[in-house]
């Protein structure tokens, strides 16, 4: 595994995060309680919310456990300032304006299918430009057995093996269902290997949200051994649970064998992590969370101060520089995150809309050399309860300067789901992967050349 420089940054806002949706939950730390207890409590109030808001959306279509999906993706994207140079200089530019207009003409047609009740899974993707294919693929589990087809590239199915992803399901039991006991029992596992001296509690004299006074201080600090430790610890949790083992060796049948050694750290060496989380003096009320990572000469703070159960701020704070700050604000599905400066100044906002049939999110961005947006929704529609639905998602980004268009991108992703599952793929003349030829394999390895020959074309 890759060293993650930067991974444990990634793992603090996560810890943050995790936190700062317990309030949602209207949770109070107790400061006598059993840390590990709290942290429990914690990551189950989030849990909860999470579920909930999976829940409404799976009410709403219903149940899908065997179902067939058909799915179309097309993109398109411009840049009026290279258009611009292209005309100016078509030797230099002119490259890029064409390879922008043929990812523009590509569509891709996706066909995914599972059927549980007779094991069976089947993928089959489709890259075309105008009438010319670039790409085909197929992937079918069949019989506990792997295949996999690429057009022009294997002359049949290809048997890789066996595959036992549907040993982890059962009539009781979803694929959602899995992720979320995975989800649950990894976060609990986890909680669960740390010692009650792992924390340190003390009383500190402070300022949060403009007010000084004494608070309570409860610290959790992880170094690069310890985290080696929470590692091997989940792991073999995860082994030894009899559901989770299942679920995961369907996943990656050589799970069992799986280990952690010093180079899956997610610290570096000398790197620590410290989560702190101050109440008021009777243990009641949450008043501030901060995850600090600390590595070489540099801290790195990210802060949450809650003003109420709806609203707060973020700051991130390197070497006690404060470098940004969001300020939170949220009612129901409704969530707003304003970006500033240290010093104040908005420079961008994020608004999230989540509903039981679609999904909103808009990002707004500006400074001295131009602006930037971005958008995402996702809307479901023609919803036969049990039967089917439709969605239709939309991506876009923009990108300019105060003189020009830098950059327009935008993706369509329409999509059917019927419960209808019909699979009828023939392996019956399939050959084994142990059979492939050494040219067979250097096929394989031209792939992406041929697919930008075709496009060069």
């Amino acid at each position: 595994m890759k060293e993650k420089k930067s991974g444990s940054k990634t793992f603090g806002i996560v810890l943050l995060i995790i936190a700062i949706l317990c309030l949602g939950a209207g949770l109070t730390l107790n400061y006598l309680s059993n840390p590990k207890r709290v942290l429990n409590r914690m990551y189950s109030n989030l849990s909860t919310d999470l579920t909930k808001t999976l829940s409404s959306r799976l009410e709403s279509v219903g149940n899908f456990e065997n179902y067939t999906l058909d799915a179309t993706m097309k993109m398109d994207i411009s840049s009026p300032t290279m258009e611009a140079a292209a005309a100016a200089s078509p030797e230099i530019y002119g490259n890029y304006v064409k390879q922008m207009k043929l990812i523009s003409s590509l569509t891709t047609s996706i066909t995914f299918a599972t059927d549980t009740t007779n094991k069976r899974l089947f993928l089959n993707t489709n890259v075309n430009i105008g009438d010319t294919s670039l790409l085909h693929v197929k992937y079918l589990i069949d019989n506990a057995t792997e295949y996999y087809y690429l057009e022009n590239y294997t002359p049949a199915y290809v048997n890789n093996g066996n595959k036992t992803y549907f040993e982890s399901l059962n009539n009781n039991t979803t694929s959602i269902d899995n992720i979320t006991y995975l989800m649950d029992y990894t976060v609990k596992s986890a909680i669960n290997s740390l010692e009650d001296n792992n924390f340190k509690k003390s009383t500190v004299e402070m300022t949060i949200n403009g007010t000084k006074d004494k608070y309570l201080k409860t610290s959790l600090k992880i170094d690069q051994k310890k985290m080696l430790d929470i590692e091997k610890k989940v792991l073999e949790s995860l082994k030894n649970d009899s559901k989770a083992s299942q679920i995961l060796t369907g996943l990656f049948p050589e799970f069992s064998k799986t280990k952690i050694t010093n180079s899956d750290n997610l610290l570096s060496e000398g790197e620590e992590l410290t989560l702190n989380v101050y109440t008021d003096k009777f243990g009641l009320s949450i008043k501030k969370y901060e995850v600090v990572n600390t590595l070489d000469d540099t801290t790195t703070s990210y802060v949450y101060e809650p003003t109420s159960e709806n609203e707060g701020t973020f700051y991130i704070i390197d070497n006690n520089q404060i470098m940004a700050k969001i300020i939170y604000t949220g009612k129901d599905n409704d969530m707003t995150f304003k970006l500033l400066t240290s010093t104040d100044e908005e420079i961008g906002k994020i608004d999230i809309s989540l509903k039981d049939t679609s999904t909103k999110i808009e990002y707004t961005a500006k400074s001295e050399s131009g602006t930037q947006s971005a958008s995402y929704t996702s809307t479901l529609i023609d919803i036969k309860k049990n039967n089917s639905y439709s969605e239709k998602i939309e991506i876009s980004y923009r990108q300019a300067t105060p003189e020009s268009e830098i950059l327009n991108f935008n993706l369509a992703l329409d999509s059917k789901v019927s419960s209808k599952v019909k699979i009828e793929e023939d392996v019956s003349n399939s050959i084994l992967s142990s059979t492939l030829t050494d040219e067979d394999k250097e096929k394989f390895t031209n792939v992406l050349s041929d697919i930008i020959l075709k496009l060069e074309g």
